[in-house]
Formats: C-alpha cells, structure tokens, sequence
C-alpha cells in the first residue's frame, strides 16, 4: 500500500481532454506539411530562381543564328521552344545544342533534310510560354516541335495544378498553329537533386519537385495524340561527368537527348 488514491477512472471530458492534444499534434504536422511547406518553399523558390534567372542571363549561350539546316529532299521543320536547354544553353553553338543535335541525327536516319528554328521563353518558364510562342514566326511550317521546359518551375517550385494548366495550355496553342499532322514532344525535367545548378541546401526538394511536374506532364500528353515526352537519358549520367576535355558536360547530354528525341520521331528500324 502506498497511500495514494487509486486512480480515477477516466470519464468522457477526460478522453476529450486528452485527445485535444493529439489532435493539435497531428493538425499542426499536416500544417506543416501542406500549406506551410508548399509556401515556404514557394518563397524559397522565387529567390532561388531569381538568382538563377541572372546567373542564366550572365552564361555562354550561342551568338550564331537561330535557325539552320541540314540538306536533303523533303524537309522537316523543326522548332525547339522554351527554357535555356532550347537554345543552348552553356554552348557556343546551336549546331551543339539540341536544335542543332536533333536536325544532323534526324537527317542521317531518314535521309530528309531538316530546317530548324529555336526561341526561348522569355523567364525560362511555363508562364510565359504566350509571350515565347507568339514570337516564333514559323509555325505555320512547323512539322516537330520540342517543348524544352521544367527546369525553372522545378526550381520556382511551380505548382503541379498551374503546370498542368500552362503547359496544357501551351500544348494545346502550338498544335492549333501547326499544320495538321504535327509533332509535339515535351522534354522531361533532368534529376536536378544532382545537377550542378541546383543549390545543395534544397537538392532533395527540387528533385522530388522535378519527378512530381514529370509525373504531371506525362499525364498531359496522354491526352493528346501526336504528343509524347521525352525522358532524361539519366543512364548516361557516368557517361556525362567522366571528365574529356574535347567536349563538355552540355554537349553530350544535348547529344544523348538528341537521339531519344529523335527515337520519337523516327524509330530505328
């Protein structure tokens, strides 16, 4: 016998009391995890990709021309639209980037030849894509065009609903100003909780982001016939960092996408 009262059995304010506690927890942890995350890492997102959008401004792009060709009968029309990827970005040449990639491979498998354009969206993101196609004037012979988007709204932390939209949006606008018939393939977002632009410190979080808007885009195309994405060669990944220094990390991976473009295209026999 110890003297203490026995203790009391518990009533329903009780058990009330005691699950108000539990409640509060869990409510604050889903807090934690849905508005309040998706906002902090939307703020986190807008810096970040401000000082992205002014280390982009300040990188080596090309200074040729914007358009060129690969000789041969019957050409395709090519147009590679959108972020930095689009217009070769960290190359001196579009002939390196994808544009430039995607026309000599798609030439050399079908023996066509291939005029092709770039333009790139004028923040390097879905919400501007208005303003990026209206000013690409060859659409009206435009057989392929390739989306090049997500880098930047994964690292803006873009929202899955309003890239869904915009990009459905913008999908939708480029087929009505193509003839019909056209081809339209979007780039899928590369593993950027590895890639050499994404700060450490949110890493994991762009990445899971990226994954998320690949999920989301694949889901946008399946709605569309003629429209397909185009995955990230991240098999190539050891292939890309081992060091070579007659070439660069960009100019082999605009290669490799290059030729899974170019698979969607024209599928080796």
């Amino acid at each position: 016998m110890t003297g203490a009262p026995p203790p009391a059995r518990p009533g329903p304010d009780d058990a009330g009391r005691d699950a108000e506690p539990r409640t509060l927890a869990a409510e604050s942890r889903a807090l934690s995890a849905g508005p309040l995350a998706s906002l902090r890492s939307a703020t986190v997102g807008r810096l970040q990709y401000r000082i992205l959008y002014r280390e982009m401004r300040r990188a080596t792009f090309p200074r040729d021309s914007p358009t060129g060709s690969q000789p041969g009968p019957d050409p395709y029309g090519l147009a590679v639209v959108g972020e930095g990827t689009a217009v070769g970005y960290q190359t001196v040449s579009h002939d390196l980037g994808v544009a430039g990639q995607v026309a000599h491979k798609l030439a050399v498998r079908t023996g066509r030849g291939v005029f092709w354009s770039v333009q790139a969206f004028p923040d390097f993101t879905v919400r501007s894509w208005r303003a990026g196609i209206d000013a690409f004037p060859a659409w009206a012979s435009t057989d392929i065009a390739v989306l090049a988007l997500g880098i930047g709204d994964a690292i803006r932390f873009t929202p899955t609903p309003l890239w869904e939209s915009l990009l459905e949006a913008c999908i939708v606008e480029v087929r009505s100003r193509m003839p019909v018939g056209g081809r339209v393939l979007v780039i899928e977002v590369p593993p950027l909780e590895i890639s050499p632009v994404t700060p450490p410190p949110i890493a994991g979080a762009v990445g899971r982001h990226a994954d998320a808007l690949n999920r989301t885009t694949r889901r946008v195309v399946a709605r569309h016939e003629r429209v397909d994405s185009v995955p990230f060669p991240s098999w190539r990944i050891p292939d890309f960092m081992a060091p070579n220094p007659e070439d660069t990390l960009y100019g082999r991976v605009y290669r490799a996408w290059a030729e899974l473009v170019v698979d969607r295209i024209a599928p080796a026999s």
